[in-house]
């Protein structure tokens, strides 16, 4: 784990002004509003949380399973849970709904945020821009590998139009930057604190979590294989597992397990520390754990997933994009409107029943200690619909040593 720290050295012989020592220095501050930003963000996935070992299980029975493809009502669900961030995405829709498919109703979730978002834009302006220039950038901006997919399987190449850009991505970055910069100089200290609160939350919807899913599971079947847990670097994939991920952009977790097995391994944390951003690979780094492949659990079958579970740790994409799962404290997770379009990735490590004998997913969220219940959530699970609880059956898989 990598941390920066700033620090300011005084001569003993000089002694500052009154306002001078009242005067608190923010992390960041120095090179401009955007820094103090990152350094929030950094903040936010510093990795405190504690690494469970899962209990010795048997070898896991290996299985003949169909690879994920992307749907049309799949994709239809995304657009209009997004309907309300962007206009090319009417355009989309406006085209389905031409070629004769039904547009679906958004999701509560998809509402709630989306009037969240137009909220925010009439009552706190500042609050606003750092809200949308984390989740434009650090979400949206990966979409673009679902819709090339989508684009690909199912649309015969037809190209969409919510992901053509007007230039190059990181210039554009470059240049929203500068201008939130300037725009920030005229503010004053709190209104720089109170849009720092919500990048915060904003952060909380980033795209680098399929790395966090894939490590969670591969950290999980060393503990298995090895007897001792041993933290392997997520920043690796983000730098390294391209181009069919786009590291902090988004990604897949079986994306992730294919480039641990073409690389003949991942490096530990140490080796390859966590830098909260995209940066160059550094393929000298030395291997600490090695996989053979992976295996996905056969689609929306919760006892298959529980199955799977009991032998080793599971990565699933799941819906995770609702108010009430992004502030979610305690207890089991039970919000039937959370949609089953995945949006997050998270890490299966266990399962039980609550007292009152409710049943849950205890899964592993990478947003640190502070989020859920020291970092983890219960999502209650045997649920009536076959894609399980905010779609936790869908799309699972895990790596095998």
């Amino acid at each position: 784990m990598s941390t920066n720290k700033t620090s300011v050295v005084i001569a003993a012989t000089t002694a500052p002004a009154a306002s001078e020592k009242q005067k608190k220095r923010y992390p960041g501050e120095s090179k401009g509003f955007v820094e103090e930003m990152r350094f929030v963000a950094m903040k936010l996935h510093t990795k405190e949380q504690a690494k469970e070992g899962e209990k010795e299980t048997k070898s896991p029975e290996e299985r003949p399973v169909a690879k994920w493809e992307p749907t049309v009502d799949g994709y239809l669900r995304f657009l209009v849970d997004r309907l309300e961030r962007s206009e090319k995405l009417a355009i989309e829709l406006e085209w389905f709904k031409e070629q004769g498919y039904e547009i679906p109703e958004p999701t509560a979730p998809g509402k709630t945020y989306s009037q969240y978002l137009k909220d925010l834009a009439e009552k706190d302006p500042q609050a606003f821009i750092c809200h949308f220039y984390n989740i434009y950038f650090a979400h949206s901006a990966g979409g673009r590998m679902i819709g090339r997919k989508v684009a690909e399987r199912i649309l015969d190449g037809r190209e969409l139009e919510f992901y053509k850009w007007d230039g190059e991505l990181s210039q554009l970055l470059q240049n929203v930057r500068e201008k939130l910069n300037k725009v920030a100089e005229e503010w004053t200290r709190e209104e720089k604190n109170h849009c720092l609160e919500e990048t915060d939350k904003s952060f909380k919807y980033s795209g680098g979590c399929w790395a966090f899913s894939a490590v969670a599971a591969v950290e999980g079947l060393t503990k298995i294989a090895r007897g001792n847990l041993v933290s392997l670097s997520e920043q690796q994939l983000l730098d390294c597992a391209r181009p069919d991920n786009n590291g902090c952009n988004g990604g897949t977790m079986q994306n992730a397990f294919n480039y641990i097995v073409s690389n003949r391994g991942i490096s530990s944390e140490d080796a390859y520390p966590y830098k909260v951003k995209d940066g160059s690979c550094g393929s000298n780094a030395k291997p600490g754990m090695q996989i053979t492949g992976f295996k996905d659990v056969p689609q929306n079958n919760e006892r298959a997933l529980l199955e799977a579970v009991s032998r080793q740790p599971v990565s699933v994409g799941i819906a995770g994009r609702g108010d009430s799962f992004i502030h979610y404290s305690s207890g089991v997770y039970n919000a039937p409107d959370c949609g089953t379009t995945v949006t997050h990735a998270v890490t299966i490590v266990g399962y039980g029943a609550s007292p009152k004998g409710i049943k849950y997913w205890l899964a592993k969220n990478s947003w640190g200690e502070t989020w859920g219940e020291k970092g983890y959530i219960r999502l209650r699970r045997d649920v009536e619909w076959p894609q399980g609880m905010c779609g936790v059956a869908q799309y699972a898989s895990y790596p095998v040593a």
